[in-house]
């Protein structure tokens, strides 16, 4: 019985999810602005900066601003960012969100990786979804 009923909430998260009106949009640190795809939009390209804490080791931190550029309340925003050095072999992923965006408002947002060392030799590859 309780499988049942588990495979009926996966179900209906699946069909919760489909019938959101969601979609993306993608920016690089390496291309510069992305155009729109007709929710979201960057504003500007992504910069990939090294952040040195007080306490801790350096990390490096992905930032940019995305646009509302629909004409609705988004309820969910989100970035996801992927990190690759000079060989193109990906070291990290992370991401940001916010709980909501008003219709032609602009969030700036800032991606942690706590993980991987800043250097020169990182490229960034993000992209923005909502729902």
């Amino acid at each position: 019985m309780l499988r049942v009923l588990a495979l009926v909430a996966l179900m209906l998260l699946v069909a919760a999810i489909a019938a959101c009106n969601a979609g993306s949009e993608r920016a690089g640190s390496d291309t510069g602005s992305s155009s729109n795809s007709g929710g979201v939009a960057f504003v500007g390209g992504v910069s990939i900066e090294a952040e040195y804490p007080e306490y801790g080791d350096p990390r490096t931190v992905v930032t940019g601003k995305i646009r509302n550029s629909t004409d609705e309340f988004l309820n969910y925003v989100q970035v996801s960012c992927q990190l690759y050095g000079s060989d193109g072999v990906q070291v990290g992923s992370s991401l940001d969100n916010t709980g909501g965006l008003a219709e032609g408002k602009t969030w700036a947002f800032k991606v942690l990786f706590w993980d991987v060392s800043p250097n020169s030799e990182l490229t960034a590859d993000c992209n923005g979804s909502w729902w």
